[in-house]
């Protein structure tokens, strides 16, 4: 290698899933585009009616490195902190304007039960207006999501400015159910859905919020 270096040279590998190198493709990124940009023209879609939809899951007291302040010395030593921690998950649910107006979230918290236990929220911690949903998972299922979209058009309802509100999210199957594409349907919300395997690059909310926070 050595005595190859003005030919060659070393680089860190970064794994990449078979998928989502494929989902890179710019003829299908290109498509994609050319379809949003058409169906905000033809239906007038107002920036302040375009909505991003994204969801991030979480394990409870894990968070990231954190720089902490530690006593001087000549030593250099790894420095490790301990924190409670569980295997218990939450999904956050998260949408914005094309405005960068935030609407409220809904909290997903991992229960067997239906109902939200009382001692898991205190009234003076979470604002009214916040959805709180539980599953056994943690995660999205067909009735949360119809949840959510009921949840998403009352509050972008208030603020309306065309007669259509485009909304941006993944392929999910819980996004393509009967119920919640009806939903959309009567409600003149459009949903407009990211190609799949490239919510890492595409998908606003997840490029800007989820992967900072997590990475």
């Amino acid at each position: 290698m050595a005595s190859h270096h003005d030919v060659f040279m070393l680089q860190s590998d970064s794994p990449k899933e078979l998928d989502r190198a494929a989902a890179e493709d710019p003829v299908v990124i290109d498509r994609w585009y050319t379809s949003f940009i058409g169906k905000i023209q033809r239906c007038a879609i107002q920036p302040g009616d375009i909505y991003n939809c994204d969801e991030g899951g979480f394990r409870i007291g894990i968070g990231k490195r954190e720089k902490i302040i530690v006593p001087a010395s000549k030593t250099r030593t790894r420095v490790s902190s301990t924190k409670e921690s569980t295997r218990e998950l939450v999904t956050l649910v998260k949408c914005v304007d094309a405005l960068g107006n935030v609407l409220p979230p809904m909290i997903i918290c991992q229960s067997t039960s239906d109902k939200v236990m009382e001692d898991w929220v205190r009234a003076t911690d979470v604002p009214d207006d916040y959805l709180i949903e539980t599953s056994s998972t943690a995660y999205m299922n067909d009735e949360i999501a119809l949840v959510w979209l009921k949840h998403f058009d009352k509050h972008i309802t208030k603020k309306q400015i065309g007669e259509w509100r485009m909304l941006i999210l993944d392929g999910h199957s819980s996004h393509t159910t009967y119920k919640f594409l009806s939903y959309c349907q009567k409600h003149k919300i459009m949903p407009f859905f990211l190609p799949p395997h490239t919510t890492y690059i595409l998908q606003p909310l997840d490029v800007a919020i989820f992967q900072p926070y997590k990475h």
